[in-house]
């Protein structure tokens, strides 16, 4: 199975304008889970994406980066609707999820999300004890069998290296832990209602170094069961643990590509740019 992504084109090497070229083909081992086409987002007369075109690749690690400013937490969001609360937001375009538009009509919002786990830059836990944390959304879902909970909750904890520091207090607030434990929490959260797509918003910027590699080498272990999409300011980053790379400028797509070809051989100035030093 081939599928369709965007490049784009300067007319010069210093034009930071990028033009929509021919598609270029993914191979089939990129089955894209997630499609983005023709979006288009605005905050009142204000224009933050541009036709955005993008697939990402299923069961690897897909990162998006670019200059602060640039749409990434726009485009994020975006995947999980999390602009439906500003009223300021005009969104155009679709984000396809196995094949449903999550902006189409009768969409209910509740069943997309449940796809799609979300980590942001801080850690939110909810003011309830560690356990409660994780099961919350199953109880949401409808589990209340206490064995069936108890079981998720291990499991999930366990998927995140935070078992065997928590199992002993399980019911103490999950207030009490760590930022970087806190952060763990909340993916063990997000896995507790079997997404199929992590998102992650600059999930390691608060945290510390040890912190920030444990989460890395988390999200490097899921991604034989998730698809996952990470904004992230710091290259090093990518460099780490990117299968794919999307750069953004400006509110656009400017290229998207393995991360080998990103950082070693990108097709466009600006991104040479970028990863040089050249702008941050």
């Amino acid at each position: 199975m081939e599928t369709n992504l965007y490049s784009y084109q300067f007319r010069t090497e210093s034009d930071a304008v990028p033009q929509r070229s021919a598609p270029i083909k993914l191979t089939k081992l990129s089955f894209p889970l997630l499609r983005v086409i023709d979006l288009n987002v605005s905050i009142q007369d204000k224009q933050i994406l541009k036709d955005i075109n993008l697939q990402i690749p299923e069961k690897s690690i897909t990162c998006i980066i670019g200059p602060s400013g640039c749409g990434k937490t726009t485009l994020l969001r975006s995947l999980n609707r999390l602009h439906d609360d500003n009223a300021d937001i005009n969104i155009t375009g679709s984000v396809l999820v196995d094949n449903e538009d999550i902006y189409g009509k009768n969409v209910e919002v509740t069943h997309i999300r449940k796809k799609m786990g979300l980590l942001a830059q801080r850690p939110t836990v909810l003011p309830m004890s560690i356990f409660e944390n994780v099961a919350y959304g199953p109880r949401i879902h409808g589990i209340r069998d206490k064995r069936k909970l108890y079981g998720i909750v291990k499991n999930q904890l366990e998927a995140v290296g935070l078992w065997e520091e928590v199992k002993d207090r399980l019911k103490s607030p999950a207030i009490r832990l760590s930022i970087g434990q806190q952060q763990r929490l909340c993916l063990a959260r997000g896995l507790a209602v079997s997404p199929e797509i992590i998102l992650g918003d600059e999930a390691t910027s608060a945290l510390d170094p040890i912190a920030t590699t444990k989460i890395e080498q988390l999200f490097v272990s899921l991604k034989k069961e998730y698809s996952i999409v990470l904004v992230t300011h710091t290259l090093r980053q990518a460099r780490r643990i990117a299968d794919y790379v999307a750069f953004m400028y400006m509110g656009e797509l400017i290229e998207f590509g393995s991360a080998t070809e990103i950082f070693t051989n990108p097709k466009h100035q600006l991104t040479r740019d970028y990863i040089g030093g050249s702008f941050s």
